[in-house]
């Protein structure tokens, strides 16, 4: 098992807890420069690791949860690794989930902003 620390982002260092997230509740609003040799070599990784738990590092993910309650998720990075799993047909992807205002979000997206209300 690779040591996971080696592979965290900046905003996701200090959260070891890693969940099994459903891809179709996360939303990538930015447009994948994909190159394919990486995206193959991570589907050979990923089906290779139901042996060896831990080889692919999980993705971060912003979690908005509204004051109704509401819960976004939003992915920016890890697309290969997005890819790799949405080519296996894979139903959810290991992600570290980081708590975000709606406000950050906007620092990101601007107008493309999702209506958080």
């Amino acid at each position: 098992v690779l040591d996971m620390s080696l592979y965290s982002s900046i905003q996701s260092a200090q959260i070891e807890e890693i969940h099994e997230v459903p891809m179709s509740v996360i939303n990538r609003p930015l447009v994948s420069e994909l190159t394919e040799d990486k995206v193959c070599s991570l589907m050979e990784t990923i089906s290779e690791e139901e042996r060896r738990l831990g080889e692919v590092p999980p993705i971060d993910v912003l979690w908005v949860q509204t004051l109704s309650g509401k819960n976004y998720y939003i992915a920016f990075g890890g697309c290969h690794r997005w890819a790799a799993h949405e080519r296996m047909g894979k139903k959810t992807i290991r992600a570290k989930l980081i708590r975000c205002s709606p406000e950050a979000v906007r620092v990101y997206l601007g107008s493309a902003t999702p209506d958080f209300s």
